[in-house]
């Protein structure tokens, strides 16, 4: 399973870890900023 499926994601907010949770950031704040890009 890649590490950008949903099911992975799930799997990383289900668990309450300082790094996974900061990983999780990092993989949004990517995901926003390429909307973002892919908007303009």
């Amino acid at each position: 399973m890649s590490a950008g499926t949903p099911g992975c994601l799930h799997q990383v907010r289900s668990a309450p870890r300082s790094d996974s949770f900061i990983e999780v950031r990092l993989y949004e704040h990517g995901v926003y900023e390429g909307l973002i890009e892919h908007e303009r």
